[in-house]
Order: C-alpha cells, then sequence, then structure tokens
C-alpha cells in the first residue's frame, strides 16, 4: 500500500514536471516523499531565486512559493535535533515547511499566518480557501493535533501567544517585502528564550537580508546554507549540540547547492558582506 502511494506521488510529478526543471527524485528526502501525499493541490515550481531546483506552489492558490526539498529537510532536522519544547512558525502559506517541522516535534508548533497573499495579490481580509487548504493539508498528513494555527498578522499578535518562558525555535518565512522581516524580527526578539534559534528563508531577497543583518547588530551568529534560497540559522552565544549537527548535515551533497555556493557573494550573503552591512547600520525599516 505504502509502494503504490509512493508511486501515485512520483507520476504526480512526472505529469506536472516543467520543462527544463532539473529531475529531482524525491525518494533522496524521505521525509518530504511521505508528507507530499498529503498535500494534492502541490505541483512543481522552479523558484524565484534565479537557482534552478524543485520547489512547489498550491496550484489553484499560487501565491507563495514553497521552500525546496532540501530545505524542507533541514527544518525537519534543525527540529529533530534541536528538540524545541516551544516552536514558532511565522509564514505558512498551504503548510509544506509546516509538516516538515510539526513532524519532528513532540508537542506543538504555533503557525502564524493571515492568509492574505493569493496570487499574485495581497487580500485585505483572510482567504477561507487559504486557511481552509492549510487545515485539510495538516489533517491529510495526520498532523491536524500537532498544529496550533492562529490567523493574525505577525508582529502584531506575538503578544497575545507567547509561552511561559518564551519561544526557543522560531521559523520566519512571512512577508519578504516592505522591511515586513525586520519588523517581524523586532517583534520577536523579545519573546525568545536566550538559547533561542531563528531560521530564515529567502534571504536573497534584500528585506529578509535586512533581517540578517539586525539580527548580527543584535549579538546573533549566522550559518548561511547554501540551499536555492539560502535557508539561514541564527543563534546567540555558544553552537549547540544539536544545532552543530544540523549545520554538518546542511554541508552534506544531498542538501547543498553548488550554483548557490557559487552565487552567493553576488546577493550580498557572505559573512564579510554582512558584517560590513551591519557595521553601516543598514537594518532598520524606513
Amino acid at each position: 500500500m505504502l509502494k503504490r502511494a509512493f508511486s501515485r506521488v512520483r507520476r504526480r510529478l512526472s505529469l506536472h514536471n516543467e520543462p527544463g526543471l532539473p529531475a529531482l527524485d524525491l525518494r533522496q528526502f524521505e521525509i518530504s516523499e511521505r508528507l507530499f501525499k498529503g498535500f494534492p493541490f502541490l505541483e512543481p515550481h522552479r523558484g524565484a531565486s534565479g537557482i534552478c531546483d524543485l520547489h512547489f506552489q498550491d496550484r489553484e492558490l499560487r501565491g507563495a512559493i514553497a521552500c525546496t526539498p532540501a530545505e524542507a529537510t533541514l527544518l525537519h532536522l534543525a527540529a529533530l535535533n534541536l528538540k524545541p519544547q516551544k516552536a514558532l512558525e511565522i509564514g505558512s502559506y498551504i503548510g509544506w515547511s509546516s509538516a516538515h517541522i510539526a513532524s519532528a516535534l513532540d508537542n506543538k508548533l504555533t503557525c502564524v499566518d493571515p492568509f492574505l497573499e493569493i496570487g499574485s495579490s495581497l487580500m485585505e481580509e483572510t482567504s477561507q480557501c487559504a486557511k481552509q487548504r492549510f487545515l485539510d493539508n495538516m489533517a491529510r498528513c495526520g498532523l491536524d493535533q500537532k498544529i496550533k494555527l492562529v490567523c493574525g498578522k505577525s508582529p502584531d499578535i506575538l503578544p497575545e501567544l507567547v509561552p511561559n518562558g518564551g519561544w526557543d525555535f522560531a521559523f520566519v518565512d512571512g512577508w519578504h517585502l516592505d522591511d515586513q522581516p525586520v519588523r517581524d524580527l523586532i517583534g520577536l526578539l523579545p519573546y525568545l528564550q536566550g538559547e533561542a534559534v531563528i531560521i530564515l528563508h529567502d534571504p536573497w531577497i534584500r528585506d529578509v537580508r535586512d533581517g540578517l543583518v539586525l539580527l548580527l547588530l543584535k549579538g546573533f551568529n549566522l550559518y548561511v546554507c547554501d540551499t536555492a534560497n539560502y535557508l539561514t540559522f541564527c543563534w546567540r552565544g555558544q553552537l549547540t549540540d544539536g544545532l552543530r549537527k544540523t549545520i554538518a548535515m546542511s554541508k552534506t551533497d544531498r542538501l547543498t547547492s553548488h550554483i548557490s555556493k557559487e552565487r552567493k557573494a553576488g546577493f550580498g550573503l557572505g559573512l564579510k558582506t554582512l558584517d560590513q552591512l551591519a557595521a553601516a547600520g543598514m537594518a532598520t525599516p524606513s
């Protein structure tokens, strides 16, 4: 039965494969292949960074582009290795990243999303269709009891949600423009535990990169992974064993894009460049 389910997944991938998209077998990413069958509306997308890799997008909702299987696997591994007790995700879309994180947790993942990004537009009010798509996807993955969904805007709603002692893990992947990444981080920082890990997605986009610069100014360390969208781990103080293990895993061939490594400096994501931007104080919303 499981083999038949995986066979159907592979047929979906081949049927929707875009011309020129790398033939990336999901069997390299066991957790992604298992979860993919719970997302019947996902179809392959080449991504937006210019580094061609297998991404996903909801064929009806469109809007945001979900992370690659390599990045989703790294999120899963981070949650497994770090064992957070109070985890947060800002920006959940249809739940692809949420499912990878929640499936590794012993406790619930709090997901914050206003569900406003549909197609190429930002809606004024929550799209009930997008919200229901997220809930249905989580139920199909058997993760509906591992998720606490909060339909609201970050960072305004965060003070109402903060757990006792603060969050120890946060994946920040909300709206990427209009200084919103920096606002999300400024609103989040007071509610983090001292050894909390923040993970950012898409710092090749300038507004998200500004978020990295802000974290440098706040005393965080960074590790920018060589994935198609430069998934980045951020932490204060000493590197924990769990994070060290995750970063080591990120360097394996299965989870690394050599093209990303070559183009990292061009996106201003080398540590020297980020340090220079931090020294110039270039991380304050206008």
